[in-house]
Order: C-alpha cells, then structure tokens, then sequence
C-alpha cells in the first residue's frame, strides 16, 4: 500500500509529531526537501533532504537537521496545538483525538500552567457533554449542546494558536 506524501510543515510542528510517532520516519527526508525549498538548511539537512528514508543515516542526521534549524531536541505538545486544532476544524479528525494529541502525561498539575488547564477542560467538558447529550431530559440535552458549540468555539481559537484566548473562552462560558 503506497503512503500519501507529508504534508509541509514547520520544523518544530514536523520535531513533536514525529516524536508522538504521527510522522512516519521515512517521511523525514521529504520534509528536509520541503524546508530547503523554502529556503532554509545546513549540511545536515541537505544530506538529509538526499536520502530515501530507510537508510540508517536518517535516523542520525535527523536531530542534527533540526538543530540547524533552531529546533530544540525536546519539543513540547504545545508546538502542535494549531495544526492539531486545525485538522478538527477542518472535519479531518474529531475533538477527542485532538486532546488524545495534546494530551500529556503531567507530571504534576500546574494550576499557573494554561496550556495543561486547557486541555483538562477539553476532556472535562467533553467527558459530561458526551453523558449529558444522550440524557433523555432535553434541558439536559440542551445545555450540552450549547457546552460542545463553545468548545467548538475553543477549537477555532486554539486553531489561529491562541492558547490564552481559547481557554479564557472556555473559563467565560463555564465550561
């Protein structure tokens, strides 16, 4: 079964999807092509750029393209929220793969941390919404209803990656 080709991307949206394994790794070449089109490289990309993708050397050059780039090593679920966001706005994916792709494993909750609040209301809220919207009462319904169109409103938001403006719409509707 032949793979559609990569999507462009920026180098530090490519680093986190790739490091959550939804970039397949031989696709690593094609995107340093992609990135030298537009401009940018070093020599560890364009050696990058010139392999198949099953090579043993991708794996090797791949960090240090990235760091040409300005890429650090450990990149951050944040780094996906708009595309991520995007795809669900587009009808490409659903809202619960969107917090399953942002969802991190937090180590502690950082109550000043307004990217890990954003995602613990996106599951909160779609965790009731999902009991609540086969409720057989319809007010119960109703107000689900109205929860899951802001929420949708927050996708929208988190799509032009505005972190802060998603999730004060969020806290403003009482989701």
């Amino acid at each position: 079964m032949e793979r559609s080709p990569v999507e462009p991307m920026s180098p530090l949206l490519a680093a986190e999807l790739f490091e959550q394994g939804r970039i397949h790794p031989h696709d690593r070449p094609m995107l340093a092509a992609q990135w030298l089109t537009e401009g940018r490289g070093g020599e560890a990309l364009v050696e990058l750029a010139s392999l198949r993708g099953a090579e043993p050397e991708v794996s090797d050059l791949w960090p240090a393209a990235l760091a040409e780039l300005g890429i650090p090593l450990q990149t951050t679920p944040r780094a996906a929220m708009a595309w991520a966001a995007q795809q669900v706005v587009e009808g490409k994916r659903d809202t619960r793969w969107l917090v399953r792709t942002l969802w991190t494993e937090f180590d502690a909750f950082d109550e000043q941390d307004d990217f890990q609040r954003l995602i613990l209301l996106l599951d909160d809220t779609l965790d009731w919404t999902d009991r609540d919207l086969r409720s057989r009462d319809p007010e119960t319904r109703e107000t689900a209803q109205l929860a899951r169109d802001r929420l949708q409103a927050a996708i929208e938001l988190m799509a032009r990656d505005d972190e802060g403006a998603a999730l004060a719409h969020l806290r403003r509707s009482g989701a």
